[in-house]
């Protein structure tokens, strides 16, 4: 278990902050980011805060947090830089994952995956 959240946390630390990725769009400058840090609520998220005050709208938030997921490293990579898993069985895992989940996708008993299959996702 100690593990696991070692990976959470390392995956956290090394996934871009959405005030970096919003300057590179020209979202945001580093005064606003500065503001930002500075005014936001205890416990509340940069993008919640920078929503709420307008700096930016819905969509900019969506498209940031989608852009964070998607240059955030893989979990397992943690694994695989602390010598847990190999490259090769961290790949064939991920493969075994994605075949459990197509199987289960199209074979669970669900009114969205019924629709889902029939219309051929």
């Amino acid at each position: 278990m100690q593990q696991m959240w070692g990976a959470v946390v390392w995956q956290k630390i090394k996934r871009p902050r959405l005030g970096d990725l919003a300057c590179k769009l020209d979202w945001l400058d580093a005064i606003d980011i500065k503001n930002i840090l500075r005014q936001r609520q205890k416990g509340e998220l940069f993008g919640e805060f920078a929503l709420r005050t307008g700096l930016l709208s819905s969509y900019q938030r969506l498209v940031l947090l989608g852009r964070q997921k998607l240059l955030q490293p893989r979990i397992g990579d943690y694994f695989i830089e602390k010598g847990i898993l190999s490259s090769s069985r961290l790949d064939a895992m991920e493969k075994a994952l994605r075949e459990h989940n197509r199987r289960y996708w199209f074979t669970r008993d669900s009114s969205f995956g019924v629709a889902a299959k029939k219309k051929g996702y």
